[in-house]
């Protein structure tokens, strides 16, 4: 279950006090291998990403809490 279904819709994500990671589309994570620092610390309550990610998911992670389309 995402976080736009327990929550009710965007408008109610609470954010607030909260540590969010924005992911873009682009190629910049492509062979810098960040997954481990994604998906697997605790650094970020929140991990959003934006479209379809380029690269490998040892690069970009596989961690979503929010995806935009």
């Amino acid at each position: 279950m995402s976080i736009l279904d327990q929550t009710g819709g965007i408008d109610k994500i609470p954010l607030k006090n909260k540590k969010v990671l924005i992911i873009g589309s682009g190629i910049d994570l492509s062979g810098r291998k960040m997954a481990s620092i994604i998906d697997k610390s605790n650094k970020y309550d929140v991990i959003i990403r934006l479209n379809k990610l380029y690269g490998s998911r040892e690069d970009t992670g596989s961690r979503t809490d929010i995806l935009f389309t």
